[in-house]
């Protein structure tokens, strides 16, 4: 067997590995230790994040310190760049969260904004596929829109309230 033919080979269950990997770990819920009810961002995200922080940094560590200097200010902008996205994966992954809950939705932005919104202030939903992926929006009377895949977040309690006030024409709490 060739050198190229195992190289191939070798790349190919790498990819399926990861892949694989990558997709079974979009499948978990992905719970907050401390708040059970609280569902994060997948795993992968944070893992992304982190690889590119690695990358950047090591990148960097190899354009700054280069001894002759001329002719690596791209790689010390790129190095830069990787490293902040990778830092912005990282944080956002460690702030973002929801929690559904039987009569309010909280939630955190990927910034850290912490928001409460009892369904009485939800103005316009949306239930439906996009792209193939089942998906739940949420417009609240504040002007704010949350957007999640179904798939990856169990929003029973949320799609129970849209179920009563579909029935009913009243939120779950409303007088």
């Amino acid at each position: 067997m060739s050198f190229a033919a195992v190289k191939f080979a070798i790349i190919a269950v790498a990819v399926i590995v990861v892949i694989g990997g990558m997709w079974w770990i979009s499948r978990l819920p992905n719970r907050s230790r401390t708040h059970p009810d609280r569902l994060r961002l997948p795993v992968f995200v944070a893992i992304a994040g982190w690889i590119l922080v690695a990358t950047g940094g090591v990148m960097a560590l190899a354009g700054f310190t280069a001894w002759e200097a001329q002719g690596l200010w791209p790689m010390r902008i790129a190095s830069s760049v990787v490293f902040v996205v990778g830092l912005g994966f990282v944080i956002v992954y460690r702030n973002w969260y929801v929690a559904p809950r039987a009569r309010e939705i909280a939630f955190r932005t990927g910034l850290g904004r912490e928001l409460v919104h009892p369904y009485t202030d939800v103005t316009d939903f949306r239930t439906g596929p996009v792209k193939g992926q089942p998906m739940l929006m949420l417009q609240f009377s504040s002007g704010k829109t949350l957007r999640l895949n179904l798939r990856t977040y169990d929003m029973t309690p949320t799609l129970m309230a849209i179920d009563t006030w579909r029935r009913t024409r009243r939120w779950p709490g409303e007088a």
